[in-house]
């Protein structure tokens, strides 16, 4: 008797339980009343979280169902122990073959990262409240931090929050109470909110004369929360990676204090951003140009800054074993990158740039009085790295960062960047006055990385964010930990 032959199923012909589901495979066969759904996975990298949790689910409701995952050949050995993973929740991996077809990987991969990642439910209703601007999820991550040396205040803070929905002056109010008392919580530290609170008034200035501006005071307080999970996780092996680059003692360094600076700055040069656009946008005057000066780089602050932040990108793009001298030497690698990034700052174009320099300028400006010498170590230590981040962090400079060895990204050497980078592309909540209502309907934080499950209110407007989306994909390199961005459409 003939075998009877699979047929593909066209999507308008999908089984509305799969049609309505956070994940969709490229397609799906039919035999005999069974269905395989096959996923393509061409970045070699499968979201854990989300077969975890939705796949695993879809396959204990409906047993006619099997689900088969393709990653390329070529990417076999990128996603460390996939094949046990995937034979842990019962799917089927194969290896694609362009032209070809797929072969079956047996054996696990050689995996350095031990699976100890836990089965996790969809969030309960209680989880899910929100104040609109701090997601359940997110705020439910920050509690209870096991790491981090300013844990109770964030804790305190996901507790507050609650009850200032729906008074944005409240939240702020709120924002502005708890960021203070982060940047007091070490005794080192030399950072004030002003410069936070300067784009917050400037925005307000934009609003007023009709500029086109987006929120970045809560989005950056939202980027540092939703960081602190992850910092507290992998808090061992982000220790390790800044301990190369530090010159402070080993009982000093608090890898929590980087990412504070690092989230909470990273777009405060868009003051001097939004000042050209501002301009070019009242004139109407083509022969109009705001620059910054040059004479700003002989500032003492700004010449040490160049100087050690050109030194430490050379550093990491170089990929040398030993420790970072911390600037203490002329670089020529360092020197040529410096060069370029003047540029940048002052064509007043990149507000990641401009965020850099201005954060390190200032607080290396205070440090030169020789009562503060107890606290250089401290300070170069965590605000430098914080700031090649915050240099970083727009995506629209990554192909310039290919060219200084700085992009992709090592999430091994580098992971405050590849931290910020990630969460800087999904977080989109409430930005601009017209900003579409997505949902974070979810945050998982595991032993693999972390996910983060974005709603979108329809497919035309998801289309338009997915460049952004597909840009960092290609983003990070020599992972774990591994960040995934997984956006979907709201089910209708």
């Amino acid at each position: 008797m003939e075998r009877p032959r699979s047929r593909v199923v066209p999507p308008e012909s999908w089984p509305n339980w799969l049609k309505t589901s956070p994940w969709s495979p490229s397609f799906i066969l039919s035999e005999e009343g069974r269905f395989l759904a096959v996923a393509v996975e061409w970045s070699g990298t499968v979201p854990r979280s989300i077969y975890r949790i939705v796949v695993g689910r879809l396959l204990k409701e409906h047993t006619d169902l099997s689900v088969m995952v393709c990653i390329p050949a070529n990417r076999v050995g990128q996603d460390l122990g996939l094949a046990t993973f995937c034979r842990k929740i019962k799917v089927i991996l194969r290896a694609a073959i362009p032209s070809v077809g797929t072969e079956e990987i047996s054996e696990p991969v050689c995996s350095l990262l031990p699976l100890k990642t836990l089965v996790r439910s969809r969030p309960s209703a209680k989880r899910q409240a929100r104040d609109e601007h701090f997601p359940g999820p997110i705020l439910y991550r920050v509690r209870n931090l096991q790491h981090l040396f300013f844990s109770q205040i964030l804790t305190l803070f996901s507790k507050k929050v609650s009850r200032c929905t729906g008074d944005d002056k409240k939240t702020l109010a709120l924002v502005k109470h708890t960021i203070d008392k982060l940047l007091r919580s070490h005794p080192f530290l030399r950072v004030t909110s002003a410069p936070f609170m300067r784009l917050k008034n400037f925005e307000h200035l934009l609003t007023r004369v009709g500029g086109d501006t987006s929120d970045h005071v809560l989005h950056s307080f939202r980027v540092f929360l939703a960081g602190c999970p992850v910092i507290d996780r992998f808090y061992d092996q982000i220790q390790s990676a800044q301990r190369r680059i530090a010159i402070c003692y080993d009982r000093d360094l608090h890898v929590e204090y980087s990412w504070l600076l690092a989230s909470l700055f990273h777009d405060t040069g868009r003051v001097r951003e939004g000042m050209r656009q501002l301009v070019d946008q009242i004139s109407g005057d083509d022969y109009n140009e705001v620059r910054g000066s040059p004479a700003r780089w002989s500032h003492p602050g700004y010449q040490m800054a160049l100087r050690m932040l050109g030194s430490l990108g050379a550093y990491i793009a170089g990929g040398e074993n030993g420790g970072w001298d911390g600037g203490s030497l002329e670089d020529e690698r360092g020197n040529e990158l410096s060069g370029e990034w003047i540029e940048l700052y002052n064509s007043y174009s990149r507000h990641g740039v401009n965020s850099a320099f201005d954060l390190l300028a200032d607080i290396l400006g205070k440090m030169t009085a020789a009562g503060e010498r107890k606290y250089r170590r401290f300070i170069v230590s965590h605000a430098v790295p914080a700031a090649l981040a915050m240099l970083l962090h727009e995506w629209q400079l990554w192909e310039a960062a290919r060219a200084w060895g700085l992009f992709p990204v090592n999430v091994k050497k580098n992971p405050l960047a590849a931290l910020l980078l990630y969460i800087d592309t999904w977080d989109d909540i409430k930005r601009r006055r017209n900003s579409p209502p997505i949902t974070i309907s979810d945050y998982v934080v595991d032993d693999t990385g972390a996910t983060v499950f974005v709603e979108w209110p329809n497919k035309e407007l998801l289309e338009k964010k997915m460049p952004e989306y597909l840009s960092f994909s290609n983003a990070l390199t020599d992972s774990p930990p591994f960040f995934i961005i997984t956006p979907y459409v709201k089910p209708q």
